[in-house]
């Protein structure tokens, strides 16, 4: 029979720095009010645990988003659409979304 362990959670980091859950729960989610120390030891402990947010955490949190801006066909020689699908398609592989605007 396969044995299943269980995740960590944010309770076992805690329980084991001996930390509130809510101190856990706003180092991982880098808020303010918490010390650098205690949230360095939270994310250290978090990773030495394997533990893995349901939510994406650090950076991979923040929503990733391009703004490009395009000039009217007659700065770019008929060539604004060539930038407008680049940039969409570009930014639709790294999983951004683009905001695709244009200027005179």
């Amino acid at each position: 029979m396969a044995s299943t362990t269980r995740k960590p959670n944010q309770t076992d980091i805690a329980a084991r720095l001996g930390v509130s859950v809510s101190t856990v729960s706003r180092a991982l989610a880098n808020e303010e009010g918490i010390s650098e120390a205690v949230r360095r030891d939270v994310q250290r402990m978090a990773r030495t645990m394997g533990y893995r947010s349901k939510h994406i955490s650090g950076l991979r949190a923040m929503v990733r988003s391009v703004v490009t801006l395009v000039p009217l066909a007659n700065a770019t020689g008929g060539l604004s659409s060539f930038y407008v699908t680049f940039s969409m398609r570009y930014e639709a592989r790294r999983g951004s979304a683009a905001l695709i605007s244009t200027f005179a």
